[in-house]
């Protein structure tokens, strides 16, 4: 069986040679985790902030489509309303706005099922969360956001990997200790 250690108590040479103590020496696993974000952290907690930024901004945006949504229609019904508010009411009417919001609250559930799955380290909750980022690339290229794709780009990239990890049983709760990573959130 192999032990776990974390990669900061070893050192290992070129030749292969490792220092460090563990209960069966000779017998020691080295981190083999990917690094996210320029050596920031580990994988898992990459997906875990991603996706805690990626539901923070959806839900004001939300919120921000649904209030300003309500107060052009106010404007618009008022006595005095001028011709452009009447019009961009007009537009709003014709715009999907609750299809918008449907894609967006979609989305916020595949950042949660991730969330969910890099907490109880479960590929396929992962892998949702990973769809949903490639569904925004997609929907982001159709309207030539290269902002959108970034963003999307960057987000996913993570999850890929966490799952990967996953599968591979390089990132399990066993092992956690060893591919634990981060620095500055501790």
């Amino acid at each position: 069986m192999t032990s776990y250690m974390p990669a900061n108590a070893l050192f290992e040479f070129p030749d292969g040679e490792v220092i460090g103590s563990s209960d069966q020496p000779g017998n020691v696993r080295m981190k083999q985790g990917h690094i996210c974000c320029g050596g920031c952290c580990d994988v898992r907690r990459a997906v875990i902030i991603v996706d805690i930024i990626m539901i923070i901004f959806l839900t004001f945006i939300t919120i921000t489509i649904l209030l300003g949504y309500e107060l052009v229609e106010l404007a618009a019904r008022e006595d005095d309303a001028s011709e452009d508010t009447i019009e961009t009411a007009n537009q709003l009417k014709h715009a999907h706005i609750g299809w918008i919001i449907l894609y967006h609250l979609l989305q916020i559930v595949g950042y949660a099922f991730a969330i969910q799955g890099a907490v109880k380290f479960n590929r396929k909750l992962v892998l949702a969360g990973f769809v949903v980022y490639c569904a925004s690339f997609t929907m982001n290229l159709l309207v030539f956001d290269l902002v959108g794709m970034l963003l999307t780009g960057f987000f996913a990239y993570p999850h890929f990997y966490l799952a990967k990890e996953i599968e591979e049983n390089v990132m399990t709760p066993e092992n956690y200790a060893n591919e634990l990573h981060s620095c500055c959130c501790t």
